[in-house]
């Protein structure tokens, strides 16, 4: 016994300070805090309640000692999901077609001041009118390679000596280029899309319409509206005849024609970062859902099989006991 009498301690003097002398003593406290010690560094070391798994059976009741929060995590997350598949995919429309008009113009401009020179109107007879003798003694200049390069560079394409040649044929007249322009300018503001089978394919219930020059979105349901390259083109070929133009159009309207197919550019084109943003602000805006645990509401029943809910809250439960 670790109890001894006054006697015994007389008796058994090495006995005694074996066991409680001071240097025992020391020995007891190091002991006490190094147990403690390994208590705070290793918490594993000490007994955790039992860990269940899914479908496992419980070998208890379990109450919740406090109230809490559960966040349900499968509602939270298919609400979000639910707020992605919401937004519809982002298409920058740029209706100046990267200022196509405006390069026409300027292109038309530049080669018109090549190709003719003004003859003078003064000293002429007094019969003759001025206007005719100008359409007489205005003289074209030579154009070459440089003003064909200067004219494609102007535009923004590659140069095409063919049509090039039939511009030069009607003078590079402001007929042509209205033609031109009138036929993109429709085309622009409808919208010319890249790739189409992508568009179809993302945007059964539409698209938002990023207009880059003012800045503001529009909504389209009805992807019907858009051309793609081809169509475009088709649609530029038809004008003739039946698209509104006659069927025995002049040169300079076939020289329009040709120069507006050459300046097509699709002009909708997909903006999968701002896309993507879109969605990943819509994701993170949905609050998680939580559902409240009372204090001594039964988690589980004993015998009872481990559910997805289950695990939820025993799972916040222990998260509570350890802070």
């Amino acid at each position: 016994s670790f109890l001894q009498s006054d006697d015994e301690k007389v008796q058994n003097p090495e006995k005694h300070n074996r066991w409680w002398g001071a240097e025992a003593q020391r020995w007891y406290i190091l002991v006490g805090f190094s147990v403690l010690v390994s208590v705070f560094l290793y918490p594993n070391l000490t007994p955790s309640p039992h860990v269940y798994s899914r479908g496992d059976v419980a070998e208890r009741d379990i109450k919740a000692v406090e109230e809490f929060l559960v966040e349900n995590e499968e509602l939270t997350e298919k609400s979000r999901q639910e707020a992605i598949k919401s937004l519809l995919p982002v298409y920058d429309f740029d209706p100046t077609g990267a200022g196509a008009l405006t390069r026409l113009k300027e292109s038309f401009a530049a080669l018109r001041g090549s190709l003719k020179h003004e003859a003078p109107t003064f000293g002429l007879p007094s019969t003759v009118d001025p206007a005719e003798a100008m359409k007489v003694e205005t003289t074209s200049a030579p154009v070459g390679a440089e003003d064909m390069e200067k004219f494609f560079e102007l535009l923004g394409v590659s140069p095409r000596p063919d049509l090039f040649a039939l511009l030069v044929e009607v003078g590079f007249s402001q007929r042509a280029e209205a033609i031109a322009a009138e036929l993109m300018g429709d085309l622009l503001a409808r919208g010319i899309v890249g790739n189409e089978e992508m568009l179809l394919k993302e945007s059964a219930n539409g698209v938002i319409l990023h207009d880059i020059e003012k800045e503001r979105d529009l909504v389209v349901n009805d992807i019907g509206r858009f051309f793609n390259m081809d169509s475009a083109i088709r649609h530029v070929s038809s004008m003739t005849g039946t698209g509104g133009l006659p069927a025995d159009t002049d040169e300079t309207t076939l020289a329009a024609l040709e120069l507006a197919k050459t300046l097509l550019r699709p002009n909708v084109t997909f903006n999968k970062r701002e896309t993507q943003l879109r969605k990943d602000n819509a994701y993170k805006s949905v609050k998680p859902f939580y559902f409240r645990v009372k204090k001594g509401e039964m988690l589980v029943r004993e015998g009872e099989r481990i559910t997805d809910e289950h695990l939820l809250k025993l799972a916040a439960q222990e998260r509570l006991l350890k802070s």
